[in-house]
């Protein structure tokens, strides 16, 4: 939302996203996307659809890493309880 309490679209604002799954042992299971190198960019951030399917059970942590416009890098993390 703007100062001005206009609604904006995140999405907008994000100029590369990579997601990673990693397994109990905190080894890689997956990864689709790049901020880094713009070779793996995801186009749409809104809909990312995994090329590889990946078994729920296997996931123990997700890693969501993003870029906005000005250069800035989030990184959100979720570990399973």
């Amino acid at each position: 939302m703007l100062p001005d309490k206009t609604p904006t679209e995140p999405s907008k604002f994000i100029t590369t996203i990579m997601l990673q799954f990693h397994d109990a042992n905190m080894n890689q299971i997956y990864q689709e996307g790049s901020i880094f190198e713009t070779t793996h960019l995801l186009p749409d951030f809104k809909n990312v659809t995994l090329t590889t399917p990946v078994k729920l059970s296997s996931i123990n942590d997700l890693n969501i890493s993003y870029t906005d416009l000005v250069g800035n890098i989030y990184n959100l993390f979720w570990q399973k309880p």
